[in-house]
């Protein structure tokens, strides 16, 4: 079956179209660059959807298959960043401002995931969404990192906006729910945790359950340079002496303006590209089998795709949010296993001085 990328080069609008694109990301159309891609009969995997690349316009062009399963993902990067790719959508239709109605939608989105929060607390379904799967809990236990759209595809169009809603999910062997809490909630660290998009971070205030932070990301996809600096509230809520969840909230998002350059400024809130407006999450944790499960549910609110980009963008859309949700969660674990060691190290040395 042929996809709408591959039907469109026989046009020659497509043909005309597909220099633009190609263009836009940088990616040169000569035989040299041609020669670096794979050929038609080589599959892709990205994200969960399996791809066929005919030549260089699918690139950026990808036609997904029908239908998403887990599947294990490592090695990537981003943080809060799932939706990267309507910057350069925006780049070419304009800013967008966030309207009452499209505000009205995420609450409501947001409120039934809180609803799905309590369900799982008080037992009408597992707590972790791992354990609805028992193959989920197999596949972590071996190390992989399991991300998963929560809505088709994992958006879900609202009126003047896009909810991207994806959940994400690890083991850390040998690790404590206490050393998982250290390093979630050193918000002084996320600027060396989850370098380099993370480029600063502060805590702003402490308290016992309830923590407010500053982060300032930057993203380069493609051909934008995006930064964003948001304020953060989370709230810890402890289930039992094994499982508990943390809920954060942006309390405000602003895009940054020229980013590093002399003009750099903040726009108002809810103005701009329309790149991020809202963040909601839920981290859930269990200790036990000699370690600690963590999943992560990252809800976020952007402007929309327009109809006629959306065979293009949804694609990479989906696979930036894998990546971002994957590379969140991976730089995690390492950092509570950089604490474990870090506290057997006197451990080691009073055990030598003993022999």
């Amino acid at each position: 079956m042929r996809t709408v990328c591959e039907v469109g080069l026989a046009t020659a609008d497509a043909r005309a179209s597909r220099q633009k694109v190609l263009s836009y990301a940088g990616i040169s159309s000569t035989a040299e660059t041609r020669r670096t891609v794979p050929s038609p009969a080589t599959p892709k995997h990205i994200g969960f959807t399996t791809f066929r690349v005919s030549d260089v316009w699918n690139v950026a062009c990808l036609s997904p298959k029908q239908g998403y399963g887990d599947q294990a993902m490592t090695g990537m990067t981003g943080l809060f960043v799932t939706v990267a790719m309507v910057v350069g959508v925006d780049a070419r239709v304009g800013a967008a401002e966030l309207q009452s109605t499209t505000v009205d939608a995420w609450q409501e989105f947001v409120r039934a995931a809180s609803a799905r929060m309590q369900a799982r607390v008080s037992g009408g379904k597992p707590f972790l969404w791992l354990d609805e799967i028992p193959d989920r809990v197999l596949r972590v236990r071996r190390g992989e990192v399991i991300v998963a759209p929560l809505t088709e595809h994992g958006t879900q169009a609202v009126p003047g906006g896009l909810i991207h809603d994806w959940i994400g999910a690890i083991f850390i062997p040998n690790a404590t729910k206490e050393n998982l809490l250290r390093v979630v909630r050193d918000h002084d660290r996320y600027k060396e945790i989850y370098n380099p998009v993370v480029v600063d971070s502060r805590s702003l205030d402490s308290r016992a359950t309830d923590q407010e932070f500053l982060m300032v990301w930057l993203r380069h996809v493609l051909f934008v340079n995006t930064a964003m600096q948001g304020w953060y509230r989370a709230h810890d809520i402890t289930v039992d002496a094994h499982r508990g969840y943390i809920v954060v909230n942006t309390t405000r998002l602003q895009q940054i303006e020229d980013y590093g350059q002399r003009g750099e400024h903040l726009l108002p809130p809810d103005t701009g590209s329309g790149f991020l407006w809202r963040i909601h999450s839920i981290s859930r944790y269990d200790e036990r089998d000699g370690g600690v499960y963590l999943e992560i549910e990252a809800i976020a609110l952007s402007r929309d795709i327009p109809a006629s980009l959306q065979w293009l963008v949804n694609p990479v859309v989906n696979r930036l949010s894998v990546n971002s949700m994957a590379t969140t969660l991976r730089q995690t674990r390492e950092a509570v296993g950089t604490l474990q060691v870090a506290q057997r190290r006197p451990m080691l040395r009073e055990h030598k001085g003993m022999n």
